[in-house]
Parts: structure tokens; C-alpha cells; sequence
């Protein structure tokens, strides 16, 4: 319990404290407006995702949710996670094309889901070993498995 308080304390202090606008003005920033063009523009609906890159420019974006639309639709990588029991294995989280996080691809060792890795193939679950910046390349990064945060899948109705 103490490493997931953790993991969600580090989560909300990486994405209000260190995700910073790469430049501001003096409109107002509200959901559905994009600031560089004018304050009154309103950001077109579409099909696709809507990310927070698509409203606001950050320097660094880390998160379990695809930072735009263009991120979302090249289901970029969210994050590295590893057997916590071993740290030997690995699996690559990316992001579907709605934003979320794909937990039901088989995209990690042996041909099967983050769900399925994580709970099944192994059962002491898994440790968050990297998140990836989805701007940049300023990737958070632990390589002591005993100090990773832990990912919790039960209780999520999606990340």
C-alpha cells in the first residue's frame, strides 16, 4: 500500500508540478481554447482523441494517458514495467488510439496483455520501471527494483 501512495504521490507531482508550459500568454488557458493562436479560437472537434498537448504546449508530459491525438494515434509508449518479484521481465505499455492506456494487447513477453503479465504470468504483479516523456526524450527512469512504484491494476476502470 505504501509503494502505491507513492507511485500516485510521484504521479500527480510529475503531472501539476513538473509538466510546465512551454510558453504562456496572458489569455486564459480553458479547456476547449488553444493559446498561440489567438485566445478565442476554439479547437475543432473531430473522431479522435483529444489530449492535453492538443489544447497547451508542455515541455514534458508524463502520464498513463497519451499526451495528443497524434501520440494516441501512433500508439506511442506510456511506460516500461517489470516482474516485481524478479525484475527480469518486461513489458512496454502503449497508448490505444482513444488516449488510454492498452492493457488488453499482447504486446509483452510471451504473447500476452499488461493485464494478463501483470496478474497471471506473474502473479507478484508489477513495477513501473520507466515512464516516457511523450514530448520529448526525458524519460523518469528507476533501475532499483526495490524502489519502483508498483502498478495496480484491480480497482481501474481505465487508465
Amino acid at each position: 500500500m505504501r509503494k502505491f501512495l507513492t507511485f500516485l504521490i510521484a504521479l500527480a507531482a510529475i503531472v501539476f508540478a513538473v509538466v510546465s508550459p512551454a510558453s504562456a500568454d496572458s489569455c486564459s488557458r480553458a479547456f476547449g481554447y488553444q493559446g498561440g493562436t489567438g485566445c478565442n479560437s476554439v479547437i475543432a472537434g473531430g473522431g479522435g482523441y483529444t489530449g492535453p498537448g492538443d489544447i497547451i504546449t508542455f515541455t514534458n508530459w508524463y502520464g498513463l494517458r497519451a499526451y495528443n491525438g497524434a501520440y494516441a494515434t501512433a500508439t506511442g509508449n506510456i511506460a516500461d514495467i517489470v516482474d516485481t518479484a524478479t525484475g527480469a521481465a518486461s513489458c512496454t505499455i502503449v497508448a490505444k488510439t482513444t488516449g488510454d492506456a492498452d492493457l488488453s494487447t499482447a504486446y509483452c513477453t510471451g504473447s500476452v496483455s499488461v493485464t494478463t503479465f501483470c496478474t497471471v504470468t506473474h502473479a507478484a504483479g508489477c513495477s513501473v520501471k520507466k515512464l516516457y516523456d511523450q514530448v520529448g526524450t526525458n524519460h523518469l527512469t528507476q533501475a532499483t527494483l526495490t524502489s519502483m512504484p508498483l502498478l495496480v491494476l484491480s480497482g481501474v476502470t481505465g487508465l
